[in-house]
């Protein structure tokens, strides 16, 4: 597996775990391509995490892939950096996977542009 960029640890107590996730890692394993995981690294430091949460089934030649997601509240796509959030109880990624749903966690993104722009307002699609 190809070795990428270790995740910054930024909050830590017994219900959760906060990490600040670099460019370039993904999330969990999509079936389609080896490449190291933050799953990867959370069940190599966090063993204890394997089993909170719960799992992502995708169909692959016909067959069920099962990818563990320990704890994930959420993802960012592989080139997007920033703050994630890990559930180290399942009471804790319970409660947390209710206020992702009802949209009671504020959730902020930028966008850093280098370079020139021609207008002052727009879209980045």
């Amino acid at each position: 597996m190809e070795n990428i960029k270790t995740p910054k640890i930024i909050y830590e107590d017994e219900l959760v775990l906060v990490i600040d996730k670099p460019a370039g890692l993904i999330v969990h394993a999509d079936g389609k391509r080896e490449q190291e995981t933050l799953v990867d690294w959370l069940l190599e430091n966090r063993p204890e995490l394997k089993d909170i949460g719960e799992q992502m089934v995708v169909k692959k030649d016909g067959e069920d892939f099962i990818i563990p997601r320990p704890g994930i509240m959420h993802r960012l796509d592989k080139e997007t950096s920033g703050v994630m959030i890990i559930a180290k109880t399942d009471t804790m990624f319970k409660f947390l996977k209710r206020q992702f749903f009802e949209h009671t966690i504020k959730k902020t993104y930028r966008a850093f542009v280098y370079g020139h722009l021609t207008n002052d307002i727009g879209m980045i699609d």
